[in-house]
């Protein structure tokens, strides 16, 4: 089991890597609030794992906003309000002078999340 998760763990990494590389081929203005990618290679290191996580937010919540990193402030569920404050706080690293501040609440969206019975039926 712990093979199983090590494995899906590194394939999330690797699609949010390859997510990052497109973003910075498009010139993706959403990557402007990470601020500009150091030189110095262990700050360059930090700045990539909050675009990996910033972009993984991304792909998993559908955002498709060109200038907002975490698009809308609307969230369906508990997990993704979950996540978008994770995401939040690695913006605020570079917004604060990297030092992390709590972010909003989320708001509540106001369509109900589709039933599980719904999801697994379209596939989610």
């Amino acid at each position: 089991m712990i093979e199983a998760l090590d494995a899906r763990a590194s394939l999330i990494d690797e699609r949010a890597t390859l997510l990052v590389e497109r973003a910075r081929a498009a010139g993706a203005a959403w990557l402007g609030e990470l601020g500009p990618g150091p030189v110095e290679a262990a700050e360059r290191s930090k700045w990539d794992a909050r675009a990996r996580t910033v972009a993984a937010y991304r792909d998993r919540y559908g955002v498709t906003s060109a200038e907002h990193a975490l698009g809308t402030d609307v969230v369906t569920d508990r997990q993704q309000a979950d996540a978008r404050a994770l995401a939040a706080e690695v913006l605020a690293v570079q917004r604060d002078n990297r030092r992390l501040v709590t972010p909003p609440e989320p708001r509540r969206a106001t369509t109900p999340a589709p039933s599980l019975e719904r999801q697994r039926a379209v596939g989610w």
